[in-house]
């Protein structure tokens, strides 16, 4: 048992750090291992492109990388890069069950990834283009780019005439009086 103990002490102490301290009146212990996880994840926040260049180190207790894509509308993804702790966003195990008699709106997500390795958060899906393109026209007939036929054109010309007859000002009286 003693051996197993000195084992374990010479352990720590060489892989602590020589040059941190802790006293007894510290609240967390001070010393920190040599082989700290120190996860590189890309971080950004971009619209339409799953590429990044910012990678940053994540804190000690973060050692996961996350790619969320949420569809803000019919031609945009804002992309979301950055390390987290909780997966949960992934993991159909830890989500909540749906709350009862509400109407949820359906969430907007495109694609989730969450990874542990370094700057495994690195591109994304295969082929955004073929889901945010062009938006579709719509074309329908308007009734007054029809073409006209029959008695269209007598109409159209008999509307016109009387228009511009009975916008006319009326004649003054003393223009029907004898001279």
């Amino acid at each position: 048992m003693l051996l197993l103990g000195a084992l374990l002490l010479a352990t720590v102490l060489t892989l602590a750090d020589p040059n941190t301290s802790a006293t007894a009146g510290d609240s967390e212990l001070s010393v920190r291992c040599k082989w700290t996880y120190n996860v590189q994840c890309f971080s950004c926040a971009v619209i339409n492109t799953f590429q990044c260049s910012n990678t940053r180190v994540c804190p000690y207790e973060t050692r996961r990388c996350m790619t969320l894509a949420i569809r803000v509308n019919a031609r945009e993804l804002l992309v979301y890069k950055n390390c987290t702790d909780n997966c949960s966003f992934v993991y159909a195990a830890m989500q909540p069950g749906p709350a009862p008699k509400a109407n949820m709106k359906r969430n907007s997500f495109y694609w989730a990834l969450c990874c542990g390795s370094m700057t495994c958060n690195s591109g994304g899906p295969a082929n955004v283009e073929r889901d945010v393109g062009e938006p579709q026209t719509i074309e329908e007939a308007v009734q007054g780019a029809e073409r006209l036929r029959g008695t269209g054109p007598l109409l159209t010309a008999a509307s016109l005439l009387l228009s511009g007859a009975l916008a006319r000002p009326l004649p003054s009286p003393e223009h029907f009086l004898p001279p």
